[in-house]
């Protein structure tokens, strides 16, 4: 590892060891799918323990840059967009917000309205047919958990549209957040007939390559996307709860 040039301080090596190689990792020294050496050898070039090594592997794993293949060895990776968006989300609901949902609400307009008017500019024969799969679907989509996992990868496929990757990276980030505000909103009356509707108002607007009705099919998505979720939430909560006996 010495033509690696890395420098190590003494205090907590498996920290320093997995940074430093996931900077080799970054800067492309180390590539995807490429198998590490063994962890002796790892050890003897770094001049650490193999306990040290290892550790260091861990970290590495847990931030989805390597993967352990039993016997055959660690190799690098690239982290999905799910495992880089974990943090993000951790931290979110960590925070423990009660206006969490709100919060969720304004950045997906702030970013969602801008993902369409570029989709509507951008988008390839490719991506105008994954959406057009996306719509069929969820016009038949007979379970809540399926309606929303394709409610998700439409938006995600038209942030791709806009042949913009950090679009999508960013939008990743509250993938999950934003599935469980659709099953919320999906308890509301109609919100399913609705959604299939607005969902097909944005195709059209794509289609037509126009980017202000994009943007406005978009708004009004988002603004009835969050009523139907508050109607669900004031469903909830005026349901009478059945005591125990």
């Amino acid at each position: 590892m010495e033509k690696y040039g890395l420098t190590l301080q003494r205090a907590q090596l498996s920290s320093q060891v997995a940074d430093q190689l996931q900077e080799l990792i970054v800067a492309r020294s180390l590539a995807p799918d490429q198998r590490l050496p063994a962890e002796r050898e790892l050890a003897e070039a770094l001049g650490v323990s193999r306990s040290v090594v290892r550790e260091a592997l861990r970290t590495l794993a847990a931030r989805g840059l390597v993967r352990v293949r039993p016997g055959c060895g660690t190799f690098v990776c690239r982290p999905t967009a799910r495992e880089a968006a974990a943090p993000f989300e951790l931290l979110l609901r960590l925070q423990r917000d009660g206006d969490l949902v709100s919060r969720i609400f304004e950045v997906r307009r702030t970013l969602e309205i801008d993902i369409a008017a570029k989709a509507a500019i951008r988008a390839q024969p490719e991506d105008l047919m994954a959406l057009q799969g996306f719509c069929e679907q969820l016009a038949s989509a007979a379970h809540m958990d399926r309606y929303a996992e394709l409610d998700v990868a439409f938006h995600l496929a038209l942030a791709q549209a806009t042949q913009n990757s950090l679009y999508g990276l960013l939008l990743g980030t509250i993938t999950h957040l934003l599935s469980g505000t659709i099953r919320t909103a999906l308890h509301s009356q109609r919100a399913a007939e609705q959604g299939v509707a607005r969902h097909a108002q944005i195709l059209e607007a794509i289609n037509a390559r126009d980017p202000a009705l994009a943007r406005a099919a978009m708004l009004a998505h988002m603004d009835e996307a969050q009523q139907n979720y508050a109607l669900a939430q004031k469903a909830t909560a005026e349901t009478p709860q059945i005591q125990e006996p």
